[in-house]
C-alpha cells in the first residue's frame, strides 16, 4: 500500500511540475527491482520505496544494479521513513519519504 500511496503522490507532482516525465518499475527477473523509474528525454531518476525508519546495504541492491546498468541515470533514491538526508555514494541517496513528497 506505501507503493501505491507514493506512486499518487509522485504522479501528481509529475503532472504538475514535470509534465514531459514518465514513470516506470524495473525488474530484472526476480533478483533486482526498482520502484520508480522516472524518465524524461534521455534522462532518468531511480526511486527505492522502503517503509522502515532504517535501511541497510541490502535495500541498496536494486538500485545499485538499475545504476550499472543505465548510464543516463542522473540519481538514485531511497526513500525510507526516517529523518536524515544522506549521501551513500556517488549518485544514491538516501532520503526521507516526506521530504520526497512536499
Amino acid at each position: 500500500m506505501l507503493e501505491t500511496y507514493v506512486a499518487q503522490n509522485i504522479s501528481g507532482i509529475l503532472h504538475s511540475r514535470w509534465p514531459e516525465a514518465k514513470i516506470f518499475y524495473w525488474s530484472i527477473q526476480g533478483r533486482h527491482e526498482v520502484d520508480f523509474i522516472i524518465e524524461a528525454g534521455r534522462k532518468c531518476l531511480a526511486i527505492e520505496v522502503k517503509a522502515s525508519s532504517q535501511w541497510s546495504d541490502r535495500d541498496l541492491s536494486g538500485l545499485k544494479a538499475f545504476l550499472s546498468s543505465t548510464p543516463n541515470c542522473i540519481a538514485s533514491i531511497l526513500a525510507y521513513n526516517g529523518s536524515e538526508a544522506v549521501r551513500i555514494g556517488e549518485k544514491i541517496f538516501a532520503i526521507p519519504l516526506d521530504a520526497l513528497l512536499s
